[in-house]
């Protein structure tokens, strides 16, 4: 999540590097980039009050995840359909 506007060139070299393989078997990567100045200026404190996760909903996910009963897409479907963009429950 990019808060500071003030350097396009590292913020173009980070967002190169986060795209690389990684890991002893090359994995690929799987980012999601915010690159919205309405978040510029922003503490780390600021974002992460903005998304905090609601633990329920995060219990939730990795319940469902482990035992393949819903895969990430129906969690983003629902994180996508909330008034705020974040997944709380099903």
């Amino acid at each position: 999540m990019r808060t500071d506007f003030g350097d396009e060139g590292a913020w173009t070299a980070l967002k190169h590097a986060l795209s690389l393989p990684w890991g002893p078997g090359d994995f690929e990567p799987r980012v999601q980039v915010v690159d919205d100045p309405s978040w510029a200026g922003l503490t780390t404190a600021d974002v992460l009050a903005a998304v905090s996760t609601d633990d329920v909903g995060v219990h939730e996910i990795h319940a469902n995840l482990m035992i393949a009963n819903l895969d990430f897409a129906d969690f983003a479907d629902a994180a996508d359909a909330a008034p705020n963009g974040v997944f709380r429950s099903l």
